[in-house]
């Protein structure tokens, strides 16, 4: 069983109940939990600001983390997923010190004019826009895992979720990837988000991770669960895929900071 779930939303952005979701994860049997719920600080063509004013509410969010850790067996982890455009790079660098979470999660959900969250946004749009999708969105990827912001880089290849851009990225995009991850400091997450999906699978694509792992590189795991339901089934489905693959993901410590964790991992 794994021990540490570092990618869990609640009601401060898209997810479920704090408690419920801290509820299932103590029955999962995980030894910690991250709460990363979505962070977005200036609006976009798409409305995500819409979706979540946490850059208000994480004060609100931590007293709750304070109450519920008595209650439950389950260490509650105080994090972060920040949406990351790089023309904000300075906007969440200060947030982000400011605020002192317990860990980070950079994630990019746009590229420019692409939405590359949203599946089925490119069923209408012809081979160039998606072509060029692709490339914006690895670009900022990589900016994101250069900016050393964060302590954790969010579903890798997320347009692999979006059927039109799913086999997309190339060969030597992945290699851009693994040689800026081993350059950073900034540990990418193995992402259970679509494995019940028409995706059908997890973040990096499985087909790509040895080129990672070949390279030295280590994955810390992240449900990206919104319900319990969803938490509780990802669990047991890392739980499988962790051995399967022979990983030695990050796990809990208690009494050692996930930020230094991270940086001896």
């Amino acid at each position: 069983m794994i021990s540490l779930d570092l990618h869990v939303h609640t009601t401060h952005s898209d997810g479920s109940d704090i408690r419920e979701m801290v509820a299932a994860a103590d029955e999962a049997g995980l030894d910690a939990i991250g709460l990363a719920d979505h962070c977005i600080l200036h609006e976009d063509d798409f409305r995500r600001c819409d979706r979540t004013n946490f850059d208000e509410t994480y004060l609100e969010r931590r007293r709750e983390i304070d109450r519920l850790q008595s209650t439950f067996d389950v260490t509650i982890l105080d994090g972060v997923e920040m949406n990351y455009d790089p023309d904000y790079h300075d906007e969440i660098r200060s947030f982000l010190e400011r605020a002192g979470f317990d860990y980070t999660i950079g994630s990019v959900h746009y590229a420019d004019e692409y939405h590359i969250a949203k599946t089925g946004w490119f069923a209408s749009v012809g081979e160039a826009d998606r072509a060029a999708a692709v490339d914006h969105y690895v670009d900022w990827q990589l900016q994101l895992i250069e900016s050393e912001l964060f302590d954790i880089v969010g579903h890798l290849d997320l347009c692999e979720r979006s059927s039109e851009l799913r086999g997309r990225i190339t060969d030597d995009q992945y290699d851009a990837f693994v040689e800026a991850l081993g350059r950073s400091r900034s540990v990418p997450e193995i992402n259970a988000g679509r494995v019940f999906d028409d995706y059908g699978a997890v973040h990096p694509n499985p087909k790509v991770l040895d080129r990672f792992l070949d390279a030295g590189i280590r994955f810390v795991l992240g449900t990206d669960a919104h319900t319990p339901a969803e938490l509780r089934d990802r669990v047991e489905y890392l739980t499988g895929f962790e051995a399967d693959q022979g990983l030695d993901s990050l796990a809990y410590e208690d009494g050692i900071a996930v930020t230094e964790a991270l940086e001896a991992y």
